[in-house]
């Protein structure tokens, strides 16, 4: 058995980004300027119709302040972004 069969995701990176984003009560428009790209790019992450690249995931992360364990669904746990 591979080490990836052991891992269960709960939510994924979009379920995860909208729940966030929707908890800060921010707007799509508002997130994707903070983050420097489209309000569509931003939309098509939260959608799960755009991939998403590990260097995002990780800005993605650092902007909310919670672990990539956490963005990623592997956990349910906020741990705080570590530096």
């Amino acid at each position: 058995m591979q080490a990836r069969d052991n891992i269960k995701v709960v939510k994924t990176y979009y379920e995860r980004l909208k729940d966030l984003r929707e908890s800060k009560n921010l707007t799509q428009k508002e997130v994707a300027q903070d983050m420097g790209i489209s309000e569509r790019c931003y939309s098509y992450y939260e959608q799960g119709k755009r991939a998403i690249t590990v260097e995002m995931l990780v800005a993605f992360a650092k902007y909310y302040g919670i672990s990539l364990y956490y963005l990623t669904g592997q956990i349910n746990e906020k741990l705080p972004f570590l530096k």
